[in-house]
């Protein structure tokens, strides 16, 4: 899977402490692998989310949603999942006083452009809420071995 950066330019609308913005989209990804499991997303992620300029960083709320395809894990027909996922990040402002700068670790960052990524953060919202068994119907009865 290959994942097409998802850039917002955050510096020039997000300049002073306690400026928001909000943002709907869709994120152009028509496949995701997680482990072994394939998934088909047609339509891409949609996403609302709202960015805000906490002093020290950008902070990203909102949610995606997306409606999946994959195989039934008892029957392996065509089994379909419309996922909703609550959308998180933290992307620490390069105007940092060093003192804490130094804290900074593997915190995301706003790039040198006054950029963000959040495609990641489209797609990590989305696998979260991936159950365990992918299944075509609750009551679904698995392989017919009669029909072998």
């Amino acid at each position: 899977m290959h994942l097409e950066p998802l850039p917002i330019k955050v510096l020039n609308n997000l300049a002073h402490t306690g400026d928001s913005e909000s943002y709907t989209g869709t994120l152009a990804l028509t496949v995701l692998d997680v482990g072994s499991r394939h998934f088909e997303v047609p339509q891409g992620i949609d996403y609302t989310v709202t960015l805000t300029n906490t002093g020290e960083a950008i902070l990203l709320s909102g949610n995606a949603q997306a409606r999946l395809h994959s195989s039934c894990d008892r029957c392996l027909e065509d089994a379909q999942l419309t996922l909703e996922g609550t959308v998180e990040g933290y992307y620490l402002l390069n105007n940092r006083p060093a003192a804490t700068a130094e804290m900074d670790g593997d915190c995301e960052k706003v790039d040198n452009s006054g950029s963000i990524d959040i495609a990641p953060q489209l797609v990590a919202a989305i696998v979260v809420e991936l159950p365990a068994r992918v299944l075509c119907s609750p009551q679904c009865p698995g392989i017919d071995y009669r029909a072998f």
